[in-house]
Order: structure tokens, then C-alpha cells, then sequence
């Protein structure tokens, strides 16, 4: 019965993997063709964007924060890998209330 149960996961991770990388091109698709003044520095537009220079960086720094720590909300897979990582996630959260 565990061989069953394995097998589903596989094709699981598999789809998942599959799904991300598809995200992961598009993304970087996006970011070339439509985006690609925030690769070049020599682009005009930063001209404009010096003058909000802090507040741009705030603003990029919390958002990639966001991003980094949006999946940490699910620490299934974490936990079963490093059970430690998990207690210490479980206690920085519940210093913070």
C-alpha cells in the first residue's frame, strides 16, 4: 500500500516541478521582452526612478521578502525533510505574538 502512495507523490512532485518551471519561464519571458529597463541601467527611465531611489528600495526589498517568506506558510515537505528548521520557525512566530 506505501508503494501506491509513493508513486502518487512522485507524479505529484513531477507536475508541480512542471508548473513552476512554466512560471519560471514565463516570468523571465516577461522580464526581458516587456521589463528590460530593469536589467538596463542605461535605460532613460532611471533618470526618473533616481529621484524615488529609497523608497523604490523598500519597496523592493519587502517585496522580495514577501516572496521568500510566502513559502515558509507551508512547511509540510520542510518538516518531514529538517525537522529542526521547524522548530525554530514555530518559535520565532510565536515570539512574535
Amino acid at each position: 500500500m506505501s508503494g501506491i502512495g509513493s508513486v502518487q507523490s512522485f507524479g505529484i512532485l513531477r507536475t508541480k516541478t512542471f508548473v513552476f518551471a512554466a512560471i519560471a519561464a514565463m516570468a523571465i519571458y516577461v522580464l526581458y521582452h516587456f521589463e528590460r529597463f530593469l536589467i538596463d541601467w542605461s535605460h532613460p527611465v532611471w533618470q526618473h526612478y533616481a529621484a524615488l531611489g529609497v523608497f523604490i528600495l523598500t519597496h523592493g526589498v519587502a517585496g522580495a521578502t514577501a516572496m521568500i517568506l510566502a513559502p515558509m506558510q507551508f512547511p509540510i515537505g520542510c518538516a518531514n525533510a529538517s525537522p529542526s528548521c521547524i522548530a525554530w520557525w514555530g518559535a520565532s512566530m510565536s515570539a512574535r505574538r
